[in-house]
């Protein structure tokens, strides 16, 4: 009997399904459902409050929803603070000078000059274009009607502001969530991964003629580990909105991420002094130590899936094992073995090998026991 074999999309669907997603749907329609929900808030309230800048107010609430609902992790809440602390202070300043100087273009161009001296000095400097705007805002709207305070429509810009990012902020979050707790789970997993496969590298004896491609696969992991930081960075940042309700939760994931860092530093810090402390070993050493970076490669791996599959780490006894085989053994080296066959580097190199061993092992406990927390 044929098995029957999976048909291939032809050329010209792969071709429309990529476009899609170059097309950014999801968000089009979030930014398209925000503005249109801003304008009609907007417009709304202002003409229940019968104020002479219905239209104005409906573009002031369309204008918030979009800056603040940007289609990138961490932007969205972000923005939302900027543009909220950039309209508080353009509105003040906007409303004081107009009441000072008047609207005309001088006081103007020094209400402006103020502005961003004011949030530069507070170093509110995200914050300067859309205090700028408001100033302007404020004071050519009372040029239009001086028979109302500019106090007024200073005020109107933040309410106006306050409504678009209020439904900036609940579109976001309620239209297709940015789900970055489940992001950071399958960044954190990526993390592990790749600190896994640098060990490796790092404590494999390799002989001289391989220790330059060894070397180029260090660098390449490190450079990979950067940028996937700071997205982890990112989405704690994202995340923290959604984790409000469970607090405890978003102190484990800070602690989490402290311990990845850290663990980082610990596994990045051999790529120095592997290969030099490996011609120091005997053979019963060098096979207790294999066996140490076998159990954590296993551990790692663990630890990497269980962040996705949000199952429990099992109890990491063999590398509990292993390790204390590995002291026994280093204590049987250090009182078998003459140091002064070595050089000063080279002793120095090996203590700083086993002292980071000893580290990554007690962080993989650590990171684990954080894990078994989150999949409670």
């Amino acid at each position: 009997m044929e098995t029957e074999q999976p048909q291939k999309l032809p050329w010209r669907q792969k071709a429309w399904n990529v476009f899609l997603e170059r097309l950014e749907i999801k968000a089009a329609i979030k930014t398209g459902v925000a503005a249109a929900l801003a304008w009609a808030l907007g417009v709304g309230i202002s003409g229940f409050m019968h104020r002479p800048d219905r239209l104005v107010s409906g573009m002031w609430c369309t204008l918030a929803a979009i800056v603040v609902l940007q289609a990138r992790l961490g932007g969205t809440y972000k923005a939302a603070w900027l543009r909220f602390l950039g309209v508080i202070i353009g509105s003040f300043f906007g409303g004081l000078c107009t009441t000072f100087f008047g609207s005309n273009p001088i006081s103007l161009g020094i209400s402006v000059f103020v502005t961003i001296v004011i949030c530069t000095l507070f170093n509110f400097k995200e914050s300067v274009r859309i205090a700028c705007l408001s100033v302007a805002v404020v004071m050519i709207l009372w040029g239009l009607s001086p028979e109302i305070s500019p106090w007024a429509f200073a005020g109107f810009r933040v309410i106006d502001s306050i409504l678009g990012i209020i439904v900036g902020v609940t579109v976001a979050y309620a239209l297709w969530p940015f789900q970055a707790t489940q992001n950071m789970q399958q960044n954190t997993a990526r993390i592990l991964s790749r600190l896994n496969q640098l060990l490796r590298f790092e404590c494999a004896p390799e002989p001289a003629s391989k220790e330059t491609i060894v070397l180029k696969e260090c660098n390449r992991l490190i450079e990979e580990l950067n940028p996937l930081f700071n997205q982890d960075s990112l989405f704690l940042e994202e995340a923290k909105m959604e984790l409000l309700m469970k607090p405890e939760r978003l102190d484990v994931w800070i602690s989490l991420q402290e311990h990845l860092e850290q663990l980082s530093e610990f596994v990045i810090a051999l790529k120095n002094v592997s290969q030099h402390s490996y011609r120091l070993l005997d053979a019963p050493l060098k096979i207790q130590l294999e066996q140490v970076v076998d159990s954590l490669d296993k551990a790692l791996q663990e630890l990497s899936q269980a962040l996705i599959s949000g199952d429990q780490v099992a109890p990491l006894t063999q590398l509990i094992e292993v390790q204390e085989k590995l002291e026994g053994e280093l204590l049987r080296y250090r009182n078998t073995r003459s140091t002064r066959t070595f050089s000063l580097p080279e002793v120095e190199s090996f203590f700083v090998f086993f002292y980071n061993i000893r580290a990554v092992v007690k962080k993989t406990f650590k990171i684990a026991k954080k894990i078994n927390m989150l999949n409670q």
